[in-house]
Order: C-alpha cells, then structure tokens, then sequence
C-alpha cells in the first residue's frame, strides 16, 4: 500500500535566538568585531529634515553596503532579497527574525534612463 504524507498544521511560531544561528566562523561575525558606526548618526543628523516621512537608518544602510560589497551582492534588489533570507545577514543588520527589510522602489529618473537606453539601441547606438 502506498503511504501518504499527512499534512497537519506547521507550527506558528519558532522559538530561537538569531545568534544563535549564525555560525562562529562566519565572515559576518569577524567584520562585527572590528566595524564600529556609533559615530555615523552624530555626523549624518545635519543632512535629515525632521519634517516627512522616516528615512532608512543610515547605519542599516551602511551594513547592509558592506554585506553586498563583501559578498559580491550588486543588485540593490537581490541585496534586499538577501538580507530578508539569509539568517546572518540579517543579524548582521541588527534586524530580528520579526523585522522586515522592504525593497525600494525604483527612482522615477530610472525610467527615463531606461526609455533613453531603449531608445539609443533601436536607433544603433
């Protein structure tokens, strides 16, 4: 008789501690133990309005930078992608399992660039 795998309920919650995950040896771990970026909210803050809507913490920015120069990440959306997934990007982010990284969207000047580069390769360039 042939079996069947019965479907029950996945658990809801998971309980355990982002560091927990994230091997001893991993790179992320290494660059935490030299990166220091208290100072860069001190020397940013004159550049932020205080009217509008919240920006990006500039030391998540920064982070998340470092992750995609060191591994080879060059695309902001698969950086994104990436910090969502992976476990030790994202403790190396400071974000919790709970937290999450949206992607931006595209600046409206990427459009016209793509219209221009469109436009220059049907017409040979």
């Amino acid at each position: 008789m042939m079996g069947r795998l019965e479907r029950e309920q996945e658990q809801l919650f998971y309980e355990f501690q982002l560091d927990e995950v994230v091997p001893d040896d991993h790179l992320v771990r290494e660059i935490v133990a030299v990166l220091d970026l208290s100072w860069v909210r001190a020397e940013l803050s004159s550049y932020y309005s205080p009217l509008g809507r919240p920006s990006i913490d500039p030391v998540l920015m920064i982070r998340m930078l470092i992750v995609g120069y060191v591994f080879a990440i060059r695309s902001e959306r698969l950086l994104c992608r990436e910090v969502r997934v992976n476990l030790a990007y994202r403790w190396f982010c400071g974000k919790t399992r709970s937290q999450i990284i949206r992607r931006s969207r595209a600046p409206a000047m990427s459009a016209s660039v793509t219209a221009t580069s469109s436009a220059a390769s049907s017409s040979g360039w």
